[in-house]
């Protein structure tokens, strides 16, 4: 052996870190759907469970309510039913009512999914803007623009099978691309009445659209339960809720900013 040389590992081939670069490349586009998906599933995972943590709540302040959600009781008991807030510009309201039993943090009231809206660091602040009384102005949580979840006014604790609430990104007609989804409108109340509207051909036009659950979503029912559903079981839930109980007030969705 000769002590003088110096061993030295062969480097690497121009073909073989083309071919390194190649597997590195194809494994990387491999992980990311993966990662995409991951993190899709544990957005809705977490949307339901912040939905069952609402349900909870309504059936809290029912219990304290003779059996009565909140917007079926005066502002004078604590509740939001009053004409003024009936509409999709005071979505925010009905939540409001409720701050006690959801532990006094809206952070419940935005899915993680919905990157249109923005989550508010307290009740006080989906009222005024701000989240403490010196602060600057901030609308991207006032009123609505906290809120990812409608409100179902014709829900009530004894029919298991009315909703309560779910998803707000739903659409009257997803072959239309035209169509806006329900509560852009200040004055909008969709399906006032709608008992006809889920009978024929109509009813298989509703659906999710994909801007938060990727044409899926989840509804809270009178019961407390969460179904995530994809639109085909999104028709038939709506149909079952038709049947148990039908629907003379509605549904409001927080899809404008809101008002005072």
């Amino acid at each position: 052996m000769n002590p003088g040389r110096i061993r030295t590992s062969p480097a690497f081939t121009r073909l073989e870190l083309v071919v390194l670069m190649v597997i590195l490349a194809l494994l990387v586009g491999l992980a990311i759907p993966m990662i995409s998906s991951a993190v899709r599933n544990a957005r809705r995972i977490s949307c339901v469970s912040y939905l069952k943590q609402i349900g909870t709540a309504a059936r809290q302040f029912s219990l304290d309510h003779r059996e009565r959600f909140p917007w079926h009781v005066a502002p004078a008991q604590g509740g939001s039913k009053s004409n003024a807030w009936f509409n999709p510009g005071h979505v925010y309201r009905h939540f409001l009512s409720m701050s006690n039993e959801l532990g006094n943090s809206p952070y419940v009231l935005h899915c993680l999914a919905d990157r249109e809206r923005t989550r508010a660091p307290n009740f006080a602040a989906l009222v005024s803007g701000r989240a403490h009384s010196n602060a600057t102005l901030n609308p991207s949580y006032q009123f609505n623009r906290g809120i990812s979840y409608f409100v179902g006014l014709d829900a009530h604790e004894d029919n298991p099978q009315s909703i309560l609430s779910g998803d707000r990104n739903l659409s009257l007609d997803l072959t239309d691309p035209k169509s806006v989804r329900m509560g852009i409108s200040e004055s909008e109340r969709p399906w006032l009445p709608a008992t006809n509207f889920f009978t024929g051909d109509r009813i298989a036009t509703l659906g999710f659209d994909r801007r938060i659950h990727q044409t899926a979503g989840n509804l809270l029912l009178g019961d407390g339960s969460v179904q995530q559903v994809s639109n085909p079981r999104l028709q038939m839930s709506f149909q079952d809720a038709a049947h148990a109980g039908g629907f003379t007030s509605g549904f409001l969705f927080p899809n404008n900013p809101g008002a005072p």
